[in-house]
């Protein structure tokens, strides 16, 4: 149950090297921009300042996240990096709204580009640069499972798209329309809006203890139902924590089993399970005796898990 200590630090790199590549784009950007005055490129400018600070917020949230469980956190850490992608997400609001109005202004008689050709070199570097970078962090975050460094992806994968917006904003002033300028900006922060949406629908499903997808819990459900031992199963629970997977089941066996022979089998089917969702950490099997009185359950299911539960077979006559 413990966190791999490599993938830590793979990620605690990966984090690091985010935050350099925003120091370098954030410095290229507010040169340009006060050179040439482009309100699309400030607004690419305040975007890189904002994944400065996500960037930030997502090496704090790996470093937390990596420390293994402890006392007061015995389902690990991990939770600390959905924490820093919800303030990302805050930040990412408040990019839309910089840009928005700096645009409005813009489009209100505020003054032209200036030297549209060096706006249009920088966001050409700024580019290549974001689409290396997105590709690293959404590599690292698919082989670690960490959150906060999926969101740091999408924010420069946004950029990817910001600066696409602001070449074409920038070429048109190039070519005589003035227009196109505070048009890209407005661009760039639709597109930030449409990244923070996606995140905050992501952070809430962590944070809610929202459950696997699916095909995840079919998978559980085929390798539980897998032992000739077993004679049903109910209420399976599973959620997420950073990148591992909780569960816990009931689980009814034949009657005749030893007690030692119902003990090795909790092992042999967490094993199984691990096999079947790698993801899994950490499974809590509750035993019972096949045909017990459901009755038994009714304190169990009363608190809200009998919705997991197949619903109760009729009553046979004969046992009335």
């Amino acid at each position: 149950m413990t966190t791999d200590p490599g993938h830590a630090t793979i990620k605690r790199r990966t984090a690091s090297l985010s935050i350099a590549v925003n120091v370098l784009l954030l410095a290229l950007k507010a040169v340009v921009g006060v050179m040439t005055g482009s309100v699309a490129l400030w607004a690419s400018a305040a975007d890189s300042l904002l994944d400065l600070t996500a960037s930030t917020f997502a090496y704090i949230g790996v470093r937390v996240g990596s420390r293994p469980p402890d006392d007061t956190h015995a389902y690990g850490h991990e939770k600390f990096e959905s924490l820093s992608s919800l303030v990302q997400l805050g930040l990412l609001f408040v990019t839309v709204g910089v840009i928005t109005a700096e645009a409005w202004d813009r489009l209100r008689g505020q003054p032209g580009v200036e030297t549209p050709a060096y706006g249009i070199a920088v966001i050409v570097l700024s580019l290549a640069i974001d689409v290396w970078i997105s590709r690293r962090l959404q590599r690292v975050a698919r082989e670690t499972g960490s959150q906060a460094l999926r969101a740091d992806a999408l924010h420069f994968s946004t950029d990817v798209w910001s600066n696409v917006a602001v070449l074409v904003g920038l070429a048109a002033v190039a070519s005589g329309v003035p227009l196109g300028d505070p048009l890209a900006a407005f661009v760039v922060a639709a597109l930030v809006a449409v990244t923070a949406f996606e995140l905050l629908r992501d952070t809430a499903g962590v944070l809610t203890d929202a459950a696997p997808e699916p095909e995840v819990v079919r998978r559980l459900d085929e390798a539980i139902a897998s032992f000739p031992d077993v004679r049903d199963h109910h209420t399976l629970r599973a959620r997420i924590v950073g990148a591992r997977i909780f569960l816990d089941v009931c689980v009814e066996l034949d009657p005749s089993l030893t007690f030692q022979r119902a003990h090795d089998l909790s092992h042999e089917m967490q094993e199984t399970l691990r096999a079947a969702v790698p993801e899994v950490a950490d499974a809590v099997i509750h035993f019972e005796p096949a045909g017990h009185p459901r009755a038994q359950d009714a304190a169990h299911h009363a608190h809200g898990f009998g919705a997991l539960s197949p619903p109760d077979p009729p009553a046979d006559p004969a046992d009335e």
